[in-house]
């Protein structure tokens, strides 16, 4: 309560009635606000970008910013958090933040977190493309190399039952010529009696 005491110049004293006031001090605290993801870094696709953020009597919202403008949606309640598709922006250098207010409007702007949005890693990691694009398609190296092993001893098999070695010389390029007389009649599919009758001779 609020009183008043009044004296005279004998001493004689008296109180006024109480009165109840309330104090209300402007608040002049800002929160505090700062980035927890993305980590600085290299990003692809879609994006989790949240931050923490706290006041002395209630956070109001948070606006996440991107290279300085605003990144979807203020969140106004915790988790401050939302889903950033990266493919909207091009590749590069981003800056990422995050501005927190009060409901008295104190404003307090996170520290920037620079990311790097690569999406050409998206584009890379989804393969090779139709037959026009110049590697080996939908065929992995996996089951080009597991086609290339049967049709190889497939025909080492045939030429062993149907062929004979000359010379030792004969012998120690056997393996050798198999393997270039297989692949190249997998590659190529061409007539290949030439080398064959340079290494192995008929029945």
């Amino acid at each position: 309560a609020l009183t008043a005491v009044a004296r005279d110049a004998a001493g004689n004293l008296t109180t006024s009635s109480g009165i109840e006031v309330t104090v209300l001090n402007p608040d002049i605290t800002a929160p505090t606000v700062a980035i927890t993801a993305p980590a600085a870094g290299t990003v692809l696709g879609t994006v989790t970008v949240s931050a923490t953020a706290a006041d002395n009597i209630g956070v109001a919202g948070v606006q996440f910013q991107l290279d300085g403008a605003n990144l979807g949606a203020e969140v106004t309640a915790a988790p401050y958090s939302l889903s950033w598709d990266s493919t909207t922006v091009a590749n590069g250098t981003h800056d990422i933040s995050a501005v927190a207010r009060d409901s008295a409007g104190n404003v307090t702007t996170s520290a920037t977190v620079t990311i790097t949005v690569d999406n050409n890693l998206t584009q890379s990691n989804s393969g090779g493309g139709g037959d026009g694009g110049g590697g080996l398609g939908s065929m992995g190296l996996f089951e080009l190399t597991l086609i290339l092993f049967v049709v190889f001893a497939a025909t080492a098999r045939n030429l062993t039952k149907h062929t004979q070695v000359r010379t030792k010389a004969d012998l120690s390029l056997f393996p050798y010529s198999t393997w270039v007389i297989v692949t190249t009649r997998f590659l190529s599919r061409a007539p290949l009696r030439g080398i064959l009758r340079a290494h192995i001779s008929p029945d």
